[in-house]
């Protein structure tokens, strides 16, 4: 069976410099995650902010956010209501 070809997204571009140089939105999402994480645990809520950090930048994972990594001006949507949902179902 031929393996697929992933996908990668980021989270930051660097001006001028090539992908290899921009951060990934994964490796973006768990340093986020447990830096929340350490905050949080001043109130004794680190899993919520490692979660809280993880999910910050979630909307990054669209082609029209990649594009403009790319300099190409598309306009952003409307986050997915179902993420949204989901996330509104898990915060109450």
């Amino acid at each position: 069976m031929p393996q697929e070809k992933r996908v990668e997204y980021y989270a930051h571009s660097v001006e001028r410099k090539p992908k290899i140089r921009w951060q990934t939105l994964e490796e973006h999402l768990h340093s986020v995650g447990d830096l929340a994480a350490d905050f949080a645990d001043a109130f004794s809520a680190r899993n919520h902010g490692k979660v809280a950090g993880q999910l910050h930048d979630l909307g990054k994972y669209t082609q029209e956010f990649q594009a403009r990594l790319e300099g190409i001006p598309l306009p952003i949507t409307q986050p997915n209501n179902s993420l949204v949902s989901c996330m509104a179902r898990t915060i109450s």
